[in-house]
């Protein structure tokens, strides 16, 4: 019989999430609440991008089988619904960057490997169409995921362009989470609960990711930069 997991310390709620009230593959449910409007540059999986949603499904079922826990047992665990991981291991569901995070971290699983990125060691060379698209605006904007790191904690190395306009709206990451940006090209305004903050090309910025925050062009040119993202820790199993 497998040993139950302890659970995980509850985290704070996802704005872009609702229990039973999701965007799934760009319509409601049958039967389901209406999907919930998550607000300009929320932050969902790409939902053009189908694989992947299927790559998620694969690797949210396989964490949980190989743990031995049930979707109720997951579901008090991440804090998401048991509709919405039947969902999401369907492949049909839209889930936040936040859902996926918060179920990984039930399952001993990082979000870079619950989205398929390659996290081997040795040499991993990434080219534009091998990267991950995990975030697209209407404008052309997007975020993804270029390479990830091999070691505990995977660090992830992402590409950002952001329109004019556009605006990425991030939810609260856990406790020791940080990014740290550089700027190639544009001025990228940063938006926290205590104020904004303009960085411009060449400069870099690094904070703690433990609160909410936004990524913003209010420029009418486009603006580029790299984003490392370093995770906590996982919760011990």
């Amino acid at each position: 019989m497998p040993r139950k997991q302890p659970a995980v310390p509850a985290e704070p709620p996802d704005p872009a999430d609702s229990a039973e009230a999701e965007a799934v593959s760009g319509a409601a449910v049958p039967g389901a609440a209406a999907p919930e409007s998550a607000g300009p540059g929320a932050a969902r999986l790409a939902a053009a991008d189908s694989s992947v949603a299927a790559v998620v499904a694969r690797n949210v079922r396989a964490r949980r089988t190989e743990r031995g826990m049930t979707l109720g047992e997951l579901a008090e665990r991440s804090g998401v619904s048991r509709r919405m991981l039947t969902l999401i291991e369907q492949g049909q569901a839209n889930p936040s960057l936040g859902t996926v995070e918060r179920i990984g971290r039930a399952v001993g699983a990082h979000f870079a490997e619950l989205v398929g990125a390659r996290t081997g060691p040795g040499l991993s060379l990434a080219g534009p169409a091998s990267m991950i698209t995990l975030w697209t605006s209407p404008a052309g904007g997007y975020g993804r995921m270029a390479v990830t790191g091999s070691g505990l904690h995977r660090t992830e190395l992402w590409d950002w362009l952001l329109m004019p306009g556009d605006r990425y709206r991030a939810v609260q990451d856990p406790a020791g989470t940080e990014e740290l940006l550089l700027v190639s090209d544009g001025v990228l305004v940063l938006e926290f609960a205590d104020g904004r903050h303009p960085v411009a090309a060449g400069a870099a910025a690094r904070f703690p990711a433990d609160q909410q925050y936004a990524y913003v062009n209010e420029s009418d040119r486009p603006v580029r930069f790299a984003r490392n993202t370093l995770p906590a820790p996982l919760p011990a199993s």
